[in-house]
């Protein structure tokens, strides 16, 4: 078992192994990309529930009486599925631009086009 482990030594030196410099940039793109994207198909929500937020923190200065709690957490989910199905078709739009460049991408990668 000790031999096996150091025959890893000579097949994969001790910084020899890693990936080619193409493919770590693609790579980082391709994250930093997702990132973005996953930004971009949440944005809608996040905006209307922020929105959603502030007001009902405002209703709840002006009347004091009235219990938030209650209904906040329905609202809140009433108001974020409204803007997701509003926003659902820009949000298909948007990724399937994405996916189209990072499979093109990706194939450049491979190929070593790039």
């Amino acid at each position: 078992m000790i031999e096996a482990l150091l025959e890893t030594y000579t097949a994969i030196p001790v910084g020899g192994g890693g990936l080619p410099k193409g493919m770590v940039d693609m790579i980082t793109t391709l994250l930093s990309q997702s990132f973005i994207l996953g930004v971009r198909a949440a944005a809608p929500a996040m905006t209307a529930l922020l929105l959603s937020t502030l007001i009902m923190g405002l209703i709840s200065r002006t009347m004091p009486q009235l219990n938030i709690m209650a209904f906040g957490f329905g609202l809140n989910a009433l108001v974020t599925l409204g803007s997701l199905a509003v926003s659902l078709g820009a949000i298909a739009w948007i990724f399937q631009g994405q996916i189209d460049a990072m499979f093109d991408s990706f194939a450049q990668m491979l190929q070593g086009n790039q």
